[in-house]
């Protein structure tokens, strides 16, 4: 199922506006006449984007404009009004197609009065849906409307990613919407480590903390899933930093932790001999150490945190307090895990079948067994574990996060973040994460319907002018390999020329503002550039150069000024200074566009009657002869 045309009445910035997304026809509705007008496309291509033929890539089509245009607004209109369950709110003309059958739905205040003569059209008139409403001593009832009567697409999901963080809010968790925006990320991921204890109120945390630290988690996943592929775009980060959370202690909302003597107990049980590990003459030991109490300590709390329906607890008490209480007197870190080990297992094997207990030990003497070497791929830094991706040849780094991640109960007890990430590289690795991320819930859980309309809001923000000219590829090649089961419809907005000389013309939405008679400020839709008419396979410098993306040439406003001040200084013949004059002269030489540097040179010398003698007597003189 796809969207292949949208007529605004009135949204934002849009008033009266037919949006074409791309199929074998382009429609256009006038409300004066009440017609929607259908013509055939006759340039479409069946298929046209599709790379791999068992791939369902049904279309792609971007909304290019300035700022300001509203190409944001286009895509919170689809996110607000054909989200599944959401009631549409605004008065507007869609048209989807699905297996070459194509449905025009409009509300009833948009009608459509000419007969529609193509075959496989169907036409549904949605409906206000009012409500009565009669109050206590109100003699006659009143009317409210509640919307029209459609609830989304049936069997389709909207995906929405963007990178922009403007504290703008997103959509949370609703049914028929995956918003994997920054924006509703920051507070979806606070919401979710609260309710899985993973962090806590009480112990105030930040909410963007919480959120660096889900990104990082949805990259690693990525990563560990696709760090041997070598069709990814950019070089995988070298390096990533493994520390452990030290958080254990603040939990102090949870009664049964601070009652529990056997929480206490474990961690000093645990850290018996802490002081005699901390005079190790090794640094590479002490941060060993720490990094291992610090990671058995956090999957106590969250062996807990997830049980905490359990009796046995009380239980555990009393067989590892009074069995120990008197018998403490080792100083070696492993052989009391182990031990510890061996009790958990002893006494909740039987009723907790699952290997958490088993990992977790086995990650700590993983961890015991790393030595400092050059050539390994793992080893330690002064703020804990590093891990060379690049080096990986042993596998270490699969099985540390395979340990890693069965030991997780409810919450993550390491922190991670790259080394040596640009900006840009941070971007693709945030779009290839998220996207991913997505896809491996839909497997476990099975989310996601089999129609997607993936909405991309500026997604090649953040990156070099040679990534943006990949980026369509980019999204074609990776998004049918995650989502292989699914429809795709791809929507993406942005600011750059660069992604159109990738697309068909009729798969581009041009946004350019306009003002009434009256000075108001609206958007208008343009089928083309104003002088480039065909966009797919142009010459990007071209595309730049339409005035639909630049005013008044190529050249930046603050060196137009200069060149202006140039121009106003020569041919008004003001005084200068000797030093002004070599100012600007210099400033000349340092012009690039040619043609305007060889007229103000030719201005300068004639200004100044450079002839070959006062040239000489010039060069003479700085050379000091």
């Amino acid at each position: 199922m796809e969207i292949v045309y949208l007529f605004i009445k009135d949204h934002s910035k849009f008033k009266n506006q037919s949006l074409n997304f791309g199929s074998e026809y382009i429609f256009n509705y006038s409300e004066e006449f009440k017609n929607l007008n259908i013509i055939e496309n006759g340039l479409y291509i069946n298929n046209h984007y599709q790379l791999n033929t068992n791939i369902q890539l049904l279309n792609i089509t971007s909304i290019i404009g300035q700022n300001g245009t509203g190409k944001t607004s286009i895509l919170n209109f689809i996110r607000e009004n054909f989200a599944q369950g959401l009631p549409l709110e605004s008065p507007c003309i869609f048209i989807t197609k699905i297996n070459k059958k194509f449905v025009v739905y409009h509300t009833e205040d948009l009608p459509i009065e000419n007969e529609i003569s193509y075959p496989d059209f169907f036409v549904n008139k949605i409906k206000q849906k009012k409500e009565q409403i009669r109050g206590q001593g109100v003699r006659n009832p009143f009317e409210i409307t509640l919307g029209y009567d459609f609830r989304g697409f049936d069997f389709t999901d909207l995906i929405y990613f963007s990178n922009v963080y403007d504290t703008s809010g997103g959509s949370f968790d609703l049914k028929g919407i995956s918003d994997i925006s920054t924006n509703n990320l920051v507070l979806l991921d606070y919401d979710r480590d609260i309710k899985n204890k993973i962090i806590t109120v009480a112990a105030n945390h930040n909410v963007l903390a919480s959120f660096v630290n889900n990104e990082i988690h949805r990259q690693i996943n990525f990563i560990h899933k696709f760090h041997k592929s070598n069709e990814l775009p950019f070089e995988i980060p070298t390096e990533l930093l493994f520390t452990a959370k030290n958080d254990y202690f603040k939990l102090t909302d949870d009664n049964f932790l601070n009652n529990s003597s056997l929480f206490g107990y474990i961690s000093y049980f645990i850290t018996r001999g802490h002081q005699t590990n901390l005079d190790l003459d090794k640094s590479e030991q002490k941060i060993k150490f720490r990094l291992m109490v610090n990671i058995y300590l956090s999957f106590v709390v969250d062996f807990f945190l997830s049980h905490q329906n359990i009796d046995e607890y009380i239980i555990l008490d009393e067989i590892f307090y009074n069995e120990n209480k008197n018998n403490i007197e080792t100083s070696e870190l492993l052989e009391n895990i182990s031990l510890l080990y061996d009790r958990f297992q002893s006494h909740l094997s039987n009723k907790y079948e699952n290997d958490h207990f088993k990992n977790i030990h086995e990650l700590i003497l993983f961890i015991d067994s790393i030595n400092e070497d050059e050539n390994s791929s793992i080893g330690f830094s002064v703020e804990g574990i590093r891990v060379n991706i690049q080096k990986d040849d042993d596998s270490s780094f699969d099985k540390f996060m395979k340990l890693y991640t069965g030991s997780i109960f409810i919450r993550p007890f390491l922190n991670f973040r790259w080394r040596n990430i640009s900006s840009g590289e941070r971007a693709l690795l945030n779009l290839y994460s998220r996207f991913n991320s997505l896809a491996d819930s839909d497997i476990l859980g099975g989310k996601l319907n089999r129609h997607l309309i993936i909405l991309i809001d500026e997604g090649d923000l953040y990156l070099h002018p040679q990534w943006q000219k990949s980026f369509v590829k980019i999204l074609l090649d990776f998004l049918p390999t995650i989502f292989t089961d699914k429809t795709i419809q791809l929507i993406f907005t942005t600011n750059s020329p660069i992604p159109a000389s990738d697309l068909l013309s009729y798969n581009t939405i041009f946004l350019e503002r306009y003002s009434d008679s009256s000075g108001n400020i609206s958007t208008m839709v343009k089928d083309s550039l104003n002088e480039q008419k065909e966009t797919f396979a142009a010459n990007i410098h071209t595309l730049l150069s339409d005035s639909f993306f630049v005013d008044n040439g190529l050249i930046g406003d603050f060196a137009s000024l200069k060149i202006n001040i140039i121009i106003e200084q020569l041919s008004k013949r003001m005084e200068l200074t000797f030093d002004e004059r070599e100012n600007m002269r210099k400033l000349i030489h340092q012009i690039g566009e040619p043609i305007i540097k060889n007229k103000l040179m030719q201005m300068y010398n004639d200004r100044f009657n450079l002839d070959i003698h006062e040239r000489l007597e010039k060069i003479e003189k700085i050379l000091k002869l």
